[in-house]
Order: C-alpha cells, then sequence, then structure tokens
C-alpha cells in the first residue's frame, strides 16, 4: 500500500508489478493477504476486499469514522483496528461489520485474529484479548509505558513492541490457566 492511494501486487519471481488495484480515496496503510483475496485499510476510513486473480474490488467496508491501522486476515474474517478507537470483524464473503469491539481509549494500533481469540494493542499503551464471537474483552494487559505499536499472537504467547523501546512476551495460555487455578481456589472448586 502507500500514501498514492494504491496497493501493488508484485511477483516475487520477477521481482514485478503484476497489477495495480486503484479505489481508495486515501493512502492505503495496511494490508493483508491470504493467497486468493488482498484485504487493504485506508486513510479514507475504508477497508477493500481484493480478489487477487483479477484485481476485482468485491467489497468496500465503511463504518470507521478514522483512518484504518491494522487489518488481520484469517478465514473469512478480517478484524480491523482504526484511529477512532474501535474495532471492527467484518465477514470477507459477505462484506458486513459482524462485531464492534470498544474498549480501548485511544487508537487502536496493531491487531491479530487466530480464529479464537482478538489480541489488539493502542495508543492508550495497553493490549486487549476479545472474544469475537460476544464482542467481549476477556482481558486488558498493561505494562508497557507508551504507545503498543506492534504484536505477534500464535495462540499461546502475545509478543509487544512499544514506543517505550520494550518488547514484551506474555504466555498467554500459561497466565489463562493461572487465571483459572486462582479462580477455582478462590471459590472452593476441586479438580477431579
Amino acid at each position: 500500500g502507500s500514501d498514492d492511494n494504491t496497493l501493488k501486487l508484485w511477483s516475487i519471481p520477477s521481482l514485478k508489478c503484476v497489477s495495480t488495484l486503484n479505489g481508495h480515496t486515501g493512502g492505503v496503510w495496511c494490508s493483508e493477504f491470504d493467497g486468493s483475496i488482498v484485504v487493504s485499510g485506508s486513510t479514507d476510513r475504508s477497508l477493500r476486499v481484493w480478489e487477487v486473480k483479477n484485481g476485482e474490488c468485491l467489497h468496500v467496508l465503511d463504518g470507521h469514522t478514522s483512518t484504518v491501522r491494522c487489518v488481520s486476515l484469517h478465514g473469512s474474517i478480517v478484524v480491523s483496528g482504526s484511529r477512532d478507537t474501535s474495532i471492527r470483524i467484518w465477514s470477507v464473503k459477505t462484506g458486513k461489520c459482524e462485531h464492534i469491539l470498544n474498549g480501548h481509549s485511544a487508537a487502536v494500533r496493531c491487531v491479530k485474529y487466530n480464529g479464537e481469540f482478538v489480541v489488539s494493542g493502542g495508543y492508550d499503551w495497553t493490549v486487549k484479548v476479545w472474544c469475537p464471537k460476544t464482542a467481549e474483552c476477556l482481558h486488558t494487559l498493561q505494562g508497557h509505558s507508551n504507545r503498543v505499536y506492534s504484536l505477534e499472537f500464535d495462540g499461546e504467547h502475545i509478543i509487544t513492541g512499544s514506543l517505550d523501546t520494550i518488547i514484551k512476551v506474555i504466555f498467554y495460555m500459561l497466565m489463562l490457566s493461572m487465571v483459572m487455578l486462582f479462580i477455582r481456589l478462590g471459590v472452593g472448586c476441586k479438580d477431579r
């Protein structure tokens, strides 16, 4: 993506541009590719779903009220984060917004979706873990002392990078197990 409002598809073997996708009316600041489709996010506040083989725009996803800063594509679902502080979950097949996740108090800068959880990082210095089916924030992870700019999530670990110059590795599934153990002990439940 580029500030010239286009998205270019490149051939790795030939190192040549094979297609230029036109349609956004603002800079293209994020994109995600799965082999057959590309999803792009823009300063024009929209996402676009493109078919790779012919460059056709299949859907324009409108709803954000500020720049789309990040996207994460998994199967037929794309998750977007915006400077408007919201996260949206979209169907790639229908182009419809399925859920809106609200909870960040500043721009959402990075987002990952693995099919089970959405993880987001923001300018509010937090990382949030969401259930995409219920739109519920499951956990808010604090610890950075500046904006969270990048993250990765493999289903077990969350790795975050921040303007505080610190990279954090969170063992999310271990943390979740410890929380569940604490809850069991706190209410007197016994494992069987």
